[in-house]
């Protein structure tokens, strides 16, 4: 199961607790930093409806939308690993 942390640099504050999602073959996880554990959401991968990316300067933002579930955005990724994540999940 890929593992992709967002950068730890990038300008959403996320310096101390980065963001993270991990791909398998049925969900999506997305693990949210906090200062204690972290905060998770999961979106198996028949709801999805859409897969966007935000692409600025020097990192990537995604958002995740599924049907009757919630919104996953998680922002600061490198963008290489912001199109390999957009193509795992649109394929």
């Amino acid at each position: 199961m890929p593992m992709y942390t967002a950068s730890r640099i990038s300008n959403n504050g996320n310096v101390l607790y980065p963001d993270a999602i991990a791909i398998d073959d049925y969900n999506v996880t997305y693990y949210k930093g906090r200062p204690v554990g972290y905060e998770t959401t999961i979106i198996p991968r028949h709801c999805i409806n859409g897969v966007f990316l935000d692409s600025h300067i020097l990192f990537a933002d995604i958002v995740i939308s599924s049907a009757g579930r919630e919104t996953i955005s998680v922002h600061g990724f490198k963008k290489s690993i912001a199109r390999e994540i957009v193509k795992i999940l649109t394929q």
